[in-house]
């Protein structure tokens, strides 16, 4: 943890900053000092660092909480009754001389809040502030991380021995939360689409209808998301239940490949625009490139990592990144299929944390 504060410091210090101020979650979790962060720190309204200063201005609802549960930080009294939270930060802002104070986000409302309070201070709203500070992965993260893959492997398997006829995406998803539960996820979310839904999962409008039940030669998806000691654990498996048809396996056998030859080329200095070519010119090849429709990869971590590896994106892999792979196409009347495991780049290359099947047992 002095570490993470030590670099910090060094970051404020080379761009000219005062003080940083966190009202992001996943960055509120990453500079606080508890043996169990998530239990321990509701999403407060602000966090102020800087060196010498661990100020949390909590807001009304989490004061008591979070003055019972941190106390190596200074805590901004906001009890019922006194002054809300932006006129708190205000004045502790105030009191240190801060000129110059970059926030990770705020709303528009808050800006100009804060904006009115404090006319002689350089406010800077920059949302990849916390991301780049969190991007490269210290050893006990990437250890929780290996542990929710762990636990997210043990509710893929229980998910696909689930899936036969007659079962509806439902039951699958409460047997695979249920199992991740019990092997120590904090929160376990699933999103399970059969049959014809399968081919709305990339879509931006998904149609998961859960109470459908599975039928022979259905194709399923399953996409989970967990969180163990705030850390996501992510993947998707696609499979045929029964036999299925020639154009089903194909487009199976099509993301597996992108995922394949994606993960080959991800090494220290390689680019988002020619990591996310791989996949976009095998679907052209096959006439798909409009049924692939969003990222190959998102980072990992406690939520808004870097890399993204995506239309737009400039991101370059580096060594201690923890990210997706997950390539995936959509296509109506045959069905939808996804493929995603968690990486992390090591000086030896591409690890992969979660370990499931690539073709998961169905059934059993």
């Amino acid at each position: 943890m002095n570490d993470r504060f030590a670099r910090l410091n060094q970051a404020l210090s080379a761009a000219g900053y005062d003080a940083y101020v966190a009202t992001q979650r996943p960055n509120q979790l990453y500079w606080t000092e508890s043996p169990e962060p998530v239990s321990d720190l509701p999403n407060v309204a602000y966090m102020l660092l800087a060196p010498n200063t661990k100020v949390i201005v909590p807001g009304q609802a989490f004061y008591l909480s979070v003055v019972e549960h941190l106390p190596n930080y200074e805590i901004a009294v906001t009890e019922v009754g006194t002054s809300p939270a932006p006129a708190q930060l205000a004045d502790q802002i105030k009191q240190r001389g801060f000129h110059r104070v970059v926030f990770d986000a705020t709303n528009r409302e808050n800006e100009d809040n804060l904006r009115s309070q404090l006319p002689g201070v350089e406010l800077t709203f920059d949302g990849l502030w916390g991301p780049k500070l969190r991007r490269t992965k210290e050893p006990d993260e990437i250890a929780l991380m290996r542990e929710a893959a762990r636990i997210s492997d043990i509710g893929m398997i229980a998910a696909f021995a689930t899936a036969r006829p007659g079962v509806s995406g439902r039951t699958i998803a409460a047997a695979s939360a249920s199992a991740m539960l019990e092997a120590g996820a904090e929160d376990a979310s699933l999103q399970v689409a059969v049959g014809p839904a399968t081919a709305y999962m990339g879509t931006g409008d998904w149609v998961y209808q859960p109470r459908r039940v599975i039928e022979d030669g259905d194709m399923i998806l399953v996409d989970m998301a967990i969180k163990y000691h705030g850390y996501l654990g992510d993947q998707t498996r696609t499979a045929i239940v029964g036999k299925g048809s020639a154009a089903q396996r194909e487009l199976i056998d099509t993301v597996q490949k992108a995922y394949r030859d994606t993960v080959a080329a991800m090494r220290p200095g390689a680019g988002s625009p020619e990591l996310y070519r791989i996949t976009t010119d095998l679907m052209e090849s096959k006439g798909w490139r409009k049924n692939f429709p969003h990222h190959v990869s998102h980072g990992l971590g406690l939520g808004g990592d870097l890399p993204r590896v995506a239309e737009g994106s400039d991101d370059v892999l580096q060594i201690g990144d923890a990210f997706s792979c997950e390539p995936g196409v959509y296509i109506p009347g045959i069905g939808g299929a996804r493929f995603e495991n968690m990486l992390i780049l090591t000086e030896q290359g591409i690890e992969e944390l979660t370990k499931s099947p690539v073709d998961p047992v169905v059934g059993k």
